[in-house]
């Protein structure tokens, strides 16, 4: 489920707040290549299947990748609709 949020700043709170959705939404938005990183690996900690994907293409070491790929399709899951 995506959180209901009016602002950038409210989106942050609930990814502060714990909303799984949220951190993977947060994370998309952020500009700063390393906070997205963060917010989605916060995300996909929580197993966050969108942000596996995310990650996994965002990932610059393969090895990783084929990981998080491979988790997220073990989970029974495929990316969200850019």
């Amino acid at each position: 489920m995506t959180p209901s949020v009016e602002s950038p700043a409210s989106l942050e709170q609930s990814a502060d707040s714990g909303i799984i959705p949220a951190k993977y939404l947060y994370g998309l938005q952020c500009a700063d290549p390393d906070e997205r990183k963060r917010w989605l690996l916060k995300a996909t900690s929580d197993c966050d299947t969108s942000a596996m994907h995310e990650s996994a293409l965002e990932c610059g070491n393969p090895q990783e990748r084929k990981r998080w790929l491979h988790t997220a399709a073990a989970k029974g899951s495929s990316p969200r609709p850019r």
